[in-house]
């Protein structure tokens, strides 16, 4: 009997100590919280042709780390340095590197839920074209753990790809991507 007095003993003190503890915890989407997270996408398409014609296979990686500082409550300024790499079977790998600058507003209303849409702009140089993305983005930010966060989202982008040697030599290009990801804040 005495030993379940003093495990209850110690058992009340842990509690009381627990809720005495100094909180320097910041919730998701307060001003001045800092988010480090980013965006991987990769995708590969294979076409078979008949006729002659023959066969290809192309593929691409893309990889966004992210550093967002919340400048007020819900509005947030992100960074996204960029590197695309574009994979052929019949012609040379093709490597970009650039950034996004993504302003976003998050919803706080709904937690640990926090829905969000943002605007994006970026560019991005390769070996022989420079591009210039414009597009915008919705998703949801989910608190999983006490700092981290999973994101779903969509994302639209307009690329307007320009030749570095002529730029009357273009490629306008328009993507839709689901990303899935995750990430910390502090």
């Amino acid at each position: 009997m005495k030993s379940i007095f003093y495990f209850l003993c110690a058992l009340c003190f842990v509690a009381l100590a627990e809720d005495n503890k100094p909180t320097l915890r910041k919730n998701f989407a307060d001003k001045g919280v800092f988010e480090i997270g980013g965006r991987a996408e990769l995708s590969y398409r294979s076409t078979e042709r008949g006729a002659g014609l023959g066969n290809e296979a192309q593929g691409s990686l893309y990889l966004a780390p992210q550093m967002g500082y919340f400048l007020t409550q819900s509005f947030e300024i992100s960074l996204f340095p960029t590197l695309g790499v574009n994979f052929y079977d019949n012609r040379p790998t093709e490597t970009s590197y650039g950034a996004m600058l993504s302003p976003a507003y998050i919803l706080p209303y709904l937690r640990p839920f926090y829905p969000y849409v943002e605007g994006l702009v970026g560019s991005s140089l390769g070996k022989t074209n420079q591009t210039l993305s414009l597009g915008a983005g919705v998703g949801l930010k989910i608190v999983i753990l006490e700092n981290a966060l999973l994101k779903i989202g969509f994302t639209y982008l307009n690329n307007d790809k320009r030749s570095r040697v002529d730029s009357s030599v273009y490629e306008v290009e328009n993507t839709l991507n689901f990303s899935l990801g995750f990430g910390i804040f502090l």
